[in-house]
């Protein structure tokens, strides 16, 4: 492997390393998404005040408050200009996975892709 084990970034564990490269490319999506929601979860409980996390569907779908939000957290006086936001992004997946990437996906992650997280 090119790739240091453990490997958090990527999702790869001792446990796991010896698997990886035969693991679908979905699968091995899904692992560094895991990693990544998990740090990101631990991250919040640590730095509470200090961090801000925005979710991307929430700034698809509630744009104009996630930038006000942004701002206020940054302690800033311009208000943050409205960008031109591509509601169908939120979706594309639905065109782009085949039925065994999203099962490869549940498989890993445990979460139904119909349910925002």
């Amino acid at each position: 492997a090119g790739f240091p084990i453990p490997n958090p970034f990527l999702g790869i564990k001792k446990e796991n390393a010896n698997e990886y490269e035969q693991l679908s490319l979905a699968k091995k999506c899904a692992l560094r998404w895991m990693s990544h929601h998990k740090k990101m979860e631990k991250l919040k409980n640590t730095l509470k005040h200090r961090l801000h996390v925005v979710s991307y569907e929430a700034l698809i779908t509630d744009t104009q408050n996630q930038l006000l939000r942004i701002q206020q957290f940054l302690n800033l006086e311009k208000t943050i200009p409205m960008p031109n936001v591509k509601e169908q992004s939120l979706d594309k997946w639905k065109n782009e996975l085949t039925k065994q990437d999203i099962l490869d996906i549940q498989d890993i992650t445990g979460y139904d892709p119909e349910m925002t997280i």
